[in-house]
């Protein structure tokens, strides 16, 4: 077997090859390949370069016959090596000095006898222009748009020729040229013309002429549109769908009755056709068509003990068989996504592109897996593996040419950040907010100090969710206790003693949330509760107490329990009836006697009484739609985040339910959350906004 070799993969085989069985580790090929600390990216890591050898050698990191991975430790040449004329280890491994002086180097030939057969290796100076094989990884990125945190990217495709790509933002729907270029500025269907929706990019057609947007408004069925870059009319084609990918005959994939429904209809018209029937407990995402359209490549999420799992399935369209491609392990990194991030795309015969995600600092990371097919069969001949090693930023919309030599994507990010605003009681004003941690991560805040002179909050910048505290006047916050990783729920007692969190465990047979404490000093954690579907809130008062709230399995109910730092759940409370208690969300007042109960979206909340279990229901006038809701420091009313079409809005809403604005927040899926000071002379105002632009991976 022969193989070109770029530098950094050769310089690794050299490593392997003369310790054969031996572990090579990740740092020692480290100080190799980058002395002196170099920091780099994936694209010249030793991921990717590893990746790039394997390619070369027809490895599999999953079942090798060559690279042995040895798990956080580093690598091992699993075969026997015989040298001829064997070379010096450090001799053959040209210096940084010699690489950053563009030395010419040397050309090496490895014969190597393994149990499988002889392999030589030939490497080549980067100098010579040489054609060489596509190996993994080794792929151009680059950034199509530049739009802020203000003016977001909502969705974008590139078309099937690779001459244009489409892209969506607040101000409408754009086309640009794949070469640079004028941005094109798109009308808005004529219904539109006094009310604007937001728009969001579905697929192109494969005349690369035509392509879908959808228009969207809150709480109303999308409605979907196909639009024309020739100056064609615009035409509707369908309510309440979410379109996918089209097929080279155009038929359309549809995600229809909320998920869990695949239709398929015909671009010219017609009755949608059913063709994957999900019922109550599946929903299907990322629907694509194989390239010549006989087959569809879709996810199905399946929930288990109120646990999500992810399968990639494939259906024959003659046949109308299906079968599965991978599930399980294989797919955690799926299945723990949020929907609204899972994507999919058939990117050639024997190539199936997949999301998966991991939590980091941001929030979340995505990357891009990869399952490899037998074009005729449509079978996978290898498990999923991962391609990228991204941090920072998830990735959506995948996108594809024809050819599958380009795959576009929104790339976008998610952070939380604690403001800080005066208050005036008396007239319901709000002075400009100014930020308060001056951090790129997930911040928010928990409860003032007593004389509203600091503020705790928590945040996930050390790596970990942790306390921290930080006076109004300095830009620095001291740590307080941190509490690891899965953190759901977290909250500081009335006295400022003890921290009290909830960790959420989806590992076993059924979900369950674990209750535990930490003394806000520090010291060793303690579980005070082992349960199902558990929420709890602290009084913002000093006289307040903690609260327990709990969803039982059945009878769409709440059941709020008072919560003891030391004991854990106590007496009962109060019970209260909702359609959808799994959906609901709620806050405690300051004194934690009542608690405000509401779903998100809705214009309405229920006021729970916890000392006889009356609930009073509150509709907001003007009307909103609720994405946070928390008490004011007297009780006399509320702050609420409402969402609006470019943003969110901060109201002030009293207990009869008249709402007043406060302040207004632009961007994508904004979100805002408002703690009073206990004098009441402040607010604290957690805030946070999507940023998110398009990009292309070439020779891909």
């Amino acid at each position: 077997m022969t193989a070109r070799l770029s530098e950094q993969p050769l310089q690794i085989l050299i490593l392997l090859l003369s310790s054969p069985g031996e572990l090579v580790s990740r740092e020692e090929l480290q100080k190799q390949l980058w002395p002196n600390d170099t920091i780099v990216e994936f694209g010249h890591s030793i991921n990717a370069a590893m990746n790039r050898l394997r390619a070369a050698l027809g490895d599999s990191a999953k079942e090798p016959q060559f690279i042995e991975t040895l798990t956080r430790k580093g690598y091992r040449w699993k075969g026997s090596v015989e040298w001829r004329n064997r070379p010096d280890r450090a001799a053959t491994i040209p210096s940084q000095a010699e690489r950053m002086q563009g030395s010419p180097l040397r050309i090496l030939l490895v014969s190597a006898v393994l149990l499988l057969g002889a392999c030589a290796v030939f490497y080549s100076s980067p100098r010579k222009a040489a054609p060489r094989e596509r190996i993994l990884g080794d792929w151009r990125q680059r950034q199509l748009t530049v739009n802020s945190a203000e003016n977001p990217v909502t969705g974008g495709a590139i078309s099937p020729d690779g001459k244009y790509f489409a892209f969506t933002d607040f101000n409408g729907m754009h086309i640009r040229g794949m070469d640079g270029g004028t941005v094109v500025n798109l009308a808005d269907p004529d219904v539109y013309q006094r009310s604007r929706p937001n728009w969001e990019i579905g697929y192109w057609l494969p005349d690369s002429q035509h392509f879908f947007a959808i228009a969207e408004f809150p709480l109303q069925p999308t409605a979907l549109w196909v639009l024309s870059i020739a100056g064609e009319p615009s035409r509707k084609l369908a309510e309440g769908a979410d379109p996918w990918g089209v097929s080279p005959e155009g038929m359309v994939a549809l995600a229809e009755n909320d998920g869990h429904e695949i239709r398929a209809v015909d671009l010219r018209g017609g009755t949608p056709t059913l063709l994957v029937q999900g019922g109550n407990t599946s929903r299907f995402r990322a629907i694509h068509w194989s390239p010549d359209g006989s087959r569809l490549s879709y996810i199905r999420n399946v929930s288990v003990n109120a646990h999500n799992e992810s399968h990639i399935e494939i259906l024959d369209r003659k046949t109308g068989r299906s079968w599965e491609l991978a599930s399980g392990p294989a797919l955690a990194a799926v299945s723990e996504l949020e929907e609204d991030y899972q994507d999919l795309i058939w990117l050639s015969a024997d190539r199936l592109i997949f999301v998966g995600g991991t939590p980091d600092l941001h929030g979340l990371s995505c990357n891009l897996w990869q399952i490899k097919l037998d074009p005729q069969s449509a079978t996978a001949v290898s498990p999923p593996e991962q391609i990228t090693d991204w941090a920072g930023y998830c990735v959506t919309n995948l996108s594809k040419t024809a050819d599958g030599k380009k795959l576009a994507f929104t790339r976008s990010s998610d952070l939380m950040n604690v403001f800080v605003a005066d208050y005036d009681q008396q007239g319901r004003r709000v002075a400009t907010p100014r930020r308060l941690t001056l951090s790129e991560d997930l911040s928010s805040s928990m409860s003032w100090s007593e004389d509203a002179s600091a503020l705790y909050f928590r945040s996930n910048r050390l790596g970990k969710w942790g306390v921290f505290k930080q006076p109004l006047d300095s830009s620095q916050a001291a740590p307080l206790v941190t509490v690891g990783n899965q953190v759901t729920d977290l909250s500081l007692t009335p006295d400022q003693k003890w921290v009290l969190y909830l960790r959420h465990d989806s590992t076993g047979a059924q979900e369950t949330d674990r209750l535990e404490r930490v003394a806000a000093a520090g010291g060793a954690e303690q579980e005070l509760l082992l349960d199902k579907n558990l929420s709890i809130a602290c009084g913002a008062s000093a006289r307040g107490v903690c609260v327990l709230a709990q969803v039982p399995s059945v009878d769409n109910k709440i059941v709020f329990y008072r919560l003891d730092a030391l004991r854990g759940r106590s007496e009962r409370l109060a019970e209260v009836k909702e359609p959808d208690a799994n959906e609901f969300r709620w806050s405690l007042s300051p004194d934690g006697m009542h608690a405000a109960v509401y779903e998100p979206y809705s214009g309405q909340f229920d006021l729970v009484s916890l000392s006889d279990a009356s609930v009073q229901r509150v509709s907001i006038s003007p009307s909103a739609h609720l994405r946070t809701l928390t008490w004011s420091t007297t009780g006399d009313g509320f702050f609420a985040c409402s969402a609006i079409r470019q943003g969110a809005e901060l109201l002030f809403v009293e207990r009869s339910g008249k709402a007043r604005k406060l302040w207004q927040l632009d961007g994508f899926r904004t979100y805002l959350r408002a703690l009073p000071s206990p004098d009441g002379n402040h607010l604290a105002i957690d805030g946070s906004a999507k940023n998110a632009n398009l990009w292309v991976l070439e020779d891909f």
